[in-house]
């Protein structure tokens, strides 16, 4: 006896969309400053991946600094004022560019560091990277 079965291939009719991709390093090493320096730069290499243009968004989430010292991001639109704790921005395909945190000592010796998340505001449960910066002041 010969059986057979009939198989049907079904295809979902709302399929997931891939997630976006970029590569973000990890921020250079402990940054060490003078407390009289305007500001300690730390950076980060951001690279979108995905072969087209992209559109994300970054948060600053966990900010350890002493008191009086104050951080600003600078992402590849500007340098932000020290109260901008997020924003939106866009890659090109292929671009790249350093993100900085830029820790303030205000004249206070000591070590800070300062979290960020960057994410496709669109998915960010399956987009989201952090990176965390850090710099001491003598």
């Amino acid at each position: 006896t010969v059986s057979l079965i009939a198989c049907e291939s079904v295809t979902d009719p709302n399929p997931e969309p891939d997630a976006i991709t970029f590569e973000l390093s990890e921020a250079s090493p402990n940054q060490i400053g003078s407390i009289n320096d305007v500001s300690i730069a730390v950076s980060s290499n951001f690279t979108n991946t995905t072969g087209s243009n992209i559109n994300l968004k970054w948060e600053r989430i966990n900010d350890n600094l002493p008191t009086d010292w104050t951080v600003a991001i600078e992402d590849n639109i500007q340098l932000w004022v020290t109260s901008t704790t997020k924003n939106d921005f866009s890659l090109l395909e292929n671009e790249s560019f350093d993100f900085k945190a830029h820790f303030i000592p205000n004249g206070t010796v000591g070590s800070g560091s300062c979290e960020l998340i960057i994410y496709d505001p669109l998915d960010s449960a399956r987009t989201v990277q952090s990176v965390t910066f850090s710099a001491t002041a003598n």
